[in-house]
């Protein structure tokens, strides 16, 4: 008979030191039981896809879990740039078109939306997607900005 994700979460949790507990379920940790949970023999990147697995089958626990693995990413952000203010930031959105809507506007010129599309399809650094109609709405979006 299986075991219920409270008993496997319980049987899981149990032979671990409270310190690797709490930074498994990211509980406030002072920093004594930090640097126990680091010198214990249990691994966190080895333990936490199996806890991750476990909450998952208890959707209040794991709406918990990922509330505080978020607000302990946000308590974490300053300390890093503070340590290593070089780190590169992300860029945000999905990455412009405007090169392919170039090319599109180039062809316009002398094709139809479907031709348009088979040929951009045909460039190596395609990713072989482009349809009539979304050839249509590059062009759209794009003829006005160049």
């Amino acid at each position: 008979m299986p075991k219920s994700p409270e008993k496997e979460l319980e049987e899981f949790l149990a032979p671990l030191p409270a310190c690797v507990q709490k930074v498994l379920l990211y509980q406030p940790v002072s920093p004594q039981e930090l640097l126990e949970s680091v010198n214990s023999p249990h691994k966190e990147s080895e333990l936490r896809p199996q806890l991750e697995c476990i909450l998952r089958r208890r959707s209040r626990e794991w709406d918990d879990y990922c509330r505080r693995a978020q607000h302990d990413r946000e308590m974490r952000e300053p300390l890093i740039e503070m340590l290593d203010p070089k780190l590169p930031k992300p860029i945000g959105g999905r990455p412009q078109k405007k090169k392919l809507a170039e090319k599109a506007l180039r062809l316009a010129e002398r094709m139809n939306n479907a031709q348009i599309a088979a040929e951009l399809n045909k460039q190596p650094d395609s990713d072989g997607t482009a349809t009539a109609e979304s050839v249509r709405k590059l062009i759209k979006r794009y003829s006005d900005k160049t």
